[in-house]
């Protein structure tokens, strides 16, 4: 028993002079797991899980007779466009889209809503109809909209006319067994935000918004469509389907729309801004890179189409953008009938899609990484978090009190917090008085540390991170990952850089500032303060907050911590020396 208790002992003692060596072994393993996703062993091909679904199995009949139509709307949806630019009246276009449905005999309502955020207030109205299903109930319902304004801004002037036409060929179809809502809002964000809330009778904080006269069913799925052109071809579509808080609809949805688009229309299709010829196969190197923009788009969680608003709501929702380019041109009449063989399938089923994933990254408009197979890679990361928080406990100093520690670490949240709740609610001169105050209170702090607390901080803070990355993985995979990824070096600079204060902080420099985290999440070719208010504009109005509060409230007090340990230490002996 003795000689036994003695190999357990040397096991242990041997664990602890190698755990700087074990949290960065698991860091790398996070970190290359990536790199192996886009291989054929770890990526599946997509397939339709629902069989209801049918997709590409109905003949359409959109075409010839709804020429004149779409015509007629696109010239209507031009008037508007020059009417509004010269009198500043968006009103005026949803007067006339009531009297066009009432005259067809649909029930029609013009929503107001007022939002205020970061100081702005913004007003507009929604445009809503329903298409009663004469072989339904009302008790279900398909959405289909189309934003005046895409989230660039730009107006949706062909999105808005096809929609309209397919909505007068659908006024004589007797197969429906789905009522279809149709809405026309004033832009993709805000404008869908408070028609959802009307329409599921949820109040707001941040918006007042016109209740809704009628309703139809329950919404079972929607479909947005932008194509911000007045031309009468088009070249092929973009799915959007990255949600608030990287939430995404059901895979079968995606596949959907991709199976009846190239295999019974010929449309090519992009996703994550990146062209696919129909039947294209990628290699590894084009995987992983739809990889990485299908991470960056899912951790940004930015709004990029009015289907990103409707997935809290349990509605499964794409938006279908058309593009133009020169390679290849389709007349827009083959859009429609993508929408109507797409509208067919959503009225086969019996119930919610849940069949296919939730939770997935796609490669490929025709192949996906299931969360099996990804989820490996934020977990390791997260538990080299742990091993880290373990390390700086084992070598603390056994005099201190933990509590008094751990009353500090939560002082930094404090801190922390309060820097959140002053960086939403102020602005101008009040804002950089709070942000210069709570600095100060900062450094203060730190300067009242000993070496000891500061050293308990930082175990504190990696512990909590490492739980924290691990419950954000099964959230939002992208935005615990690419967080992992950034505070790592941090925790290096404290466990290892103990013989040159200065080289310390010339490593901790480029990490550390939380400036310049925030414009490395900026996307390419994207205005910074312009992609910033409108992530402000999204916190306020659609709840996305994933990335606000895992900025405040997990990487700056990482960087917080850091700078005590530093501040507070001068020369400190490594853990293996220490365990010796």
């Amino acid at each position: 028993m003795k000689s036994l208790q003695r190999v357990k002992e040397r096991i242990f003692s041997l664990f602890l002079r190698r755990l700087f060596l074990i949290q960065n072994v698991l860091f790398l393993l996070g970190f290359l797991w990536i790199f192996v996703l886009p291989l054929n062993e770890y990526s599946t091909a997509n397939r339709i899980s629902e069989n209801a679904l049918l997709p590409g199995q109905t003949n359409t009949f959109f075409g010839d007779n709804q020429h004149n139509t779409i015509n007629a709307a696109r010239d209507l949806v031009g008037n508007w466009i020059e009417y509004e630019s010269t009198h500043n009246d968006s009103y005026q276009k949803y007067e006339q889209l009531s009297d066009i449905f009432s005259t067809m005999g649909f029930p029609t309502q013009i929503q107001s809503y007022t939002a205020v955020s970061q100081g702005q207030t913004l007003h507009g109205y929604n445009f809503y109809t329903s298409l009663h299903a004469p072989r339904g109930d009302s008790t279900e319902a398909v959405l289909l909209c189309a934003p005046w304004k895409d989230a660039e801004g730009r107006i949706n002037h062909g999105g808005v006319a096809l929609l309209i036409a397919f909505m007068k060929y659908l006024e004589g179809w007797s197969l429906l067994s789905k009522d279809i809502v149709f809405v026309v809002s004033e832009d993709p964000v805000t404008a869908v935000s408070a028609f959802m809330h009307a329409y599921h009778n949820i109040p707001s904080k941040t918006i007042e918004f016109d209740s809704l006269q009628f309703l139809s069913g329950t919404i079972q799925a929607a479909l947005a469509l932008e194509y911000p052109s007045n031309s009468t071809s088009f070249s092929g579509i973009e799915l959007l389907y990255d949600g608030i808080n990287g939430q995404l609809p059901n895979l079968d949805l995606i596949n959907t729309v991709v199976r009846i688009a190239n295999y019974q229309f010929s449309i090519p299709v992009k996703i994550q801004n990146k062209y696919f010829y129909i039947g294209q196969t990628d290699s590894y190197l084009p995987r992983l890179d739809t990889l990485i923009r299908s991470m960056q788009s899912q951790m940004l969680a930015s709004i990029r189409g009015a289907h990103a608003v409707t997935l809290p709501y349990r509605i499964d929702a794409i938006t279908v953008r058309a593009f133009q380019n020169d390679h290849y041109t389709l007349d827009i009449r083959v859009l429609g009938r993508l929408l109507e063989s797409t509208l067919r399938s959503l009225n086969n089923l019996l119930e919610h899609l849940h069949q296919s994933f939730f939770l997935f990254l796609l490669l490929e408009p025709t192949r996906f990484v299931s969360i099996g197979n990804y989820l490996p890679a934020a977990l390791l990361i997260a538990a080299s978090y742990t091993i880290s928080g373990i390390q700086f406990r084992l070598t603390r100093d056994a005099t201190q009190s933990v509590w008094i520690s751990f009353g500090h670490w939560l002082v930094n949240y404090v801190i922390a917090t309060l820097t959140f709740m002053a960086a939403h609610s102020l602005k101008g001169t009040q804002l950089w008085f709070a942000l210069g105050s709570l600095a100060g209170c900062f450094f203060i702090h730190t300067r009242k540390l000993k070496s000891a607390h500061a050293h308990d901080i930082m175990s504190f803070t990696m512990l909590f991170t490492g739980l924290s990355l691990a419950v954000i993985s099964t959230l939002n995979f992208s935005l615990s990952f690419l967080l992992g990824l950034w505070v790592f070096p941090l925790q290096v600079i404290c466990a290892r850089f103990h013989k040159s204060r200065v080289a310390a902080l010339l490593w901790v420099i480029p990490f550390a500032l939380p400036a310049v985290f925030l414009y490395a999440i900026v996307p390419a070719n994207t205005e910074a303060d312009s992609f910033f208010r409108k992530l402000a504009i999204e916190f306020d109005t659609c709840s996305s907050n994933y990335l606000t509060y895992a900025f405040f409230l997990l990487l700056l007090p990482s960087i917080m911590a850091t700078i005590q340990r530093l501040s507070r230490t001068t020369v400190s002996a490594s853990p293996a020396k220490k365990n010796n």
